[in-house]
């Protein structure tokens, strides 16, 4: 996190992280098309249109006096494009981790998971704030928060909350979410 006290403005990165085809763009791009319709979202992507490097706009919210820039990324889920994904997560202050909450997909979620827990290491989920996204939950045989949570073996303080990228179901409350997770842990 960035504080500039002179012009009163705080830079914060947030990055959308998961398996490949979980929903990370679709979800990057639906809250933009909510909260921030006019902000065109940069990308770097294959011919087919996956993700090549990542996906990246800012959005800027004002709070009484302050002035809040989130920069806002989606990391490439692709495994040939792996190497780039740490990149992407440097400086870091918030994630959120869209999961596929199709049971078929929980080898995929839990190798996404390890990847983000071997780079930071003990910092994981103690110093960086995160939010599980359970996207795709409008789809059948699903798994539970509970499932998911016991299968990522994730800290009881992490939030999990369902969502629906295709149709913005909950992708703004899941932002606002990491959002008050980053400013608590920083005021406390």
């Amino acid at each position: 996190m960035l504080v500039d006290w002179k012009n009163k403005c705080i830079t914060v990165k947030i990055v959308y992280y998961g398996p490949a085809m979980s929903g990370k763009t679709t979800s990057l791009k639906k809250l933009f098309e909510k909260i921030s319709p006019d902000q065109s979202i940069r990308s770097l992507e294959t011919s087919t249109g996956r993700t090549l490097f990542f996906d990246y706009a800012p959005i800027t919210i004002n709070q009484k006096d302050w002035v809040i820039n989130a920069e806002v990324w989606s990391a490439t889920g692709q495994d040939y494009y792996a190497e780039t994904r740490l990149t992407v997560l440097s400086d870091v202050d918030g994630i959120i981790f869209v999961a596929d909450s199709q049971k078929k997909y929980a080898d995929e979620n839990l190798r996404s998971w390890r990847e983000l827990v071997a780079f930071f290491g003990e910092r994981f989920e103690r110093e960086i704030p995160v939010v599980i996204a359970l996207n795709k939950y409008d789809l059948d045989d699903v798994v539970s928060e509970n499932e998911l949570r016991s299968i990522l073996k994730s800290d009881i303080n992490t939030v999990y909350i369902k969502n629906v990228a295709v149709t913005g179901f909950n992708v703004v409350e899941c932002f606002k979410l990491i959002l008050k997770k980053i400013f608590h842990r920083n005021i406390t």
